[in-house]
């Protein structure tokens, strides 16, 4: 029999995804705040793994309270989305230092270190989804969409920022644009959870 909260996941999941990842941006922005800019040499490194693994857990805390809700078992969604940030951050730093333009001012670097960071994460994260919902893998598509597209939008909109209001402001439109695309994936695959299976290996787990 079919769960009836997965046949009502709807707009109003995608909603609450797209608050509750942009609100998570905002505790991230507070807490990371003092460790910016990084300091140079091993202690600036070291700001850096602590600024992205607060982010990692912070996301996945807040991601996992919408995910609970509808995926029985989901296990281990934080550590997963700390390790898959902090796997991420290296190919985005790559990316980020072509500095590559589209014309005279759009950064192409942002939509490629965009690309491999939703990638690296949703590949990540899809471990924990693969054997929940069928066509996990759409999970990694539209992490990959996401990101890069909050990476480009967030970049194009810094420009005209505060520097006081730079971390914060440019993680809430990050972290929106990106939830708004992954959140579309994220109903579609509740539509279509593996425990509606009534052969589901789930159900001997």
């Amino acid at each position: 029999m079919s769960n009836p909260r997965t046949l009502s996941a709807g707009w109003s999941t995608w909603l609450l995804w797209v608050l509750v990842n942009a609100l998570a941006w905002v505790v991230i922005g507070a807490l990371i705040r003092p460790l910016s800019p990084f300091p140079e040499g091993n202690w600036g490194a070291v700001a850096f793994v602590v600024a992205v693994s607060i982010t990692g857990a912070v996301l996945g805390a807040m991601q996992w309270l919408v995910l609970r809700r509808w995926v029985n078992q989901v296990r281990r969604w934080v550590m997963v989305s700390t390790v898959g940030t902090l796997v991420a951050a290296f190919p985005t730093a790559y990316f980020e230092v072509l500095d590559m333009y589209i014309g005279p001012r759009l950064e192409l670097d942002a939509l490629l270190s965009g690309a491999a960071f939703g990638t690296a994460l949703g590949t990540i994260q899809w471990v924990a989804l693969r054997r929940r919902m069928h066509r996990a893998p759409w999970w990694i598509v539209a992490n990959a969409i996401g990101w890069s597209a909050s990476f480009f939008v967030g970049d194009v909109l810094y420009t005209v920022w505060e520097e006081a209001r730079a971390i914060i402001s440019y993680g809430i439109v990050t972290g929106g644009v990106a939830a708004a695309i992954t959140g579309i994936a994220l109903v579609v695959l509740l539509r279509n959870p593996v425990s509606d299976k009534p052969d589901s290996k789930e159900s001997t787990a």
